[in-house]
């Protein structure tokens, strides 16, 4: 990464009146293209800044830059680049950690020296939670239905993963948020899965969950076991790990399902999945389930899964979406709090 850092960086120890600019990941590429001709500090961050937490601001200075890139701190919070002249980078992410999701407490239009003195004397309240503010990484999949009928649910997903990350991080600062996204379909189809891993970039996340088209699926059950088990192959590492499974059909199998619903497989998966090894292998890895219900046809489903789940002491906790996406933010929201919360983070 090519970095033309000017000699005359200015002097931290001895902050201007100059206001801060916050600048947020997706202002990065249009600075980059068109940086301001005389900008002034900026407090680069990862998250909302109209709700910014009390983690220290870090100044930086040009000549830092290169340094910093190559030996970025494990734990980083909100930056204050100082310099007078544009900061050039080769490729608009010079300035894009993974995680560092705190901040500092000041608002829009402080100046520099404002910015300094919080740092130097902040409360004591202020310093014990920066302090103690270590960055925690949570693990989010979505295992959604991707089948004719539930478009309108990988949508929702699109649609809500900033909103979803950003009421996180209003809430619990200090948390990162990976994702992944599993669509299943039904044997037969072109695409039976679809499948990304887990990422800190939720554009890239959002980028993949664009190119995913509702599509296939015969009869009315659908391979709900296949999307499950592929849960069991992604790059869990977070203590925390939550996995929202949003589907409108239950699985093959006789057992899953009342007796109008069709099923050319009612025998269950012909491939030999067997629910209790499946969910046995999701709940070794610590996976809290959430099931999204969309209709009644999934209730004798989870009822099942739920007798099995309570072999290893587990529950698929079910919430109701009443049909409505616009439940969706709220209901994820609340649950991975909830799921935080249990886990005994800080808040």
């Amino acid at each position: 990464m090519a970095y033309r850092p000017k000699n005359t960086s200015r002097d931290t120890s001895k902050p201007s009146d100059s206001p801060l600019q916050f600048l947020t990941d997706r202002d990065l590429p249009s600075y980059h293209t068109n940086p301001p001709s005389n900008p002034s500090r900026r407090v680069i961050s990862s998250r909302d800044t109209s709700r910014p937490s009390d983690s220290p601001l870090q100044f930086l200075t040009d000549s830092d830059l290169p340094s910093y890139h190559t030996n970025p701190p494990s734990n980083p919070s909100r930056r204050v680049i100082s310099g007078e002249s544009p900061l050039y980078h080769n490729d608009g992410r010079s300035f894009v950690f993974d995680g560092g999701y705190g901040g500092s407490h000041l608002p829009e239009g402080s100046t520099a020296r404002d910015a300094k003195s919080r740092v130097e004397l902040p409360s004591s309240r202020h310093k014990a939670r920066a302090d103690n503010n270590k960055t925690e990484f949570i693990d989010v999949a979505f295992l959604v239905d991707v089948t004719a009928s539930m478009q309108t649910w990988i949508d929702a997903v699109y649609d809500k993963l900033d909103s979803i990350i950003d009421a996180i991080n209003r809430t619990w600062p200090f948390v990162v948020m990976r994702t992944a996204f599993i669509g299943y379909r039904d044997y037969g189809d072109a695409q039976q899965l679809v499948l990304k891993d887990f990422e800190n970039n939720p554009d890239e996340m959002k980028r993949f969950v664009r190119t995913v088209k509702a599509t296939g699926g015969d009869d009315m059950a659908e391979d709900v076991l296949g999307g499950m088990d592929a849960l069991r192959t992604l790059s869990w590492k977070s203590k925390v790990r939550i996995v929202f499974h949003v589907g409108d059909a239950p699985a093959h199998g006789a057992r899953f399902h009342k007796s109008h619903v069709q099923d050319f497989y009612p025998r269950g998966d012909p491939r030999g999945l067997v629910a209790e090894d499946v969910l046995r292998g999701i709940y070794e890895k610590g996976i809290i389930y959430y099931f999204l219900k969309l209709n009644d046809s999934t209730d004798q489903m989870i009822e099942v899964f739920n007798v099995m789940s309570s072999l290893y002491h587990k529950k698929m906790e079910t919430k109701s979406m009443n049909s409505s996406p616009e439940n969706f933010l709220p209901i994820v929201v609340n649950s991975i709090s909830s799921s935080i919360r249990q886990n005994r983070f800080r808040n």
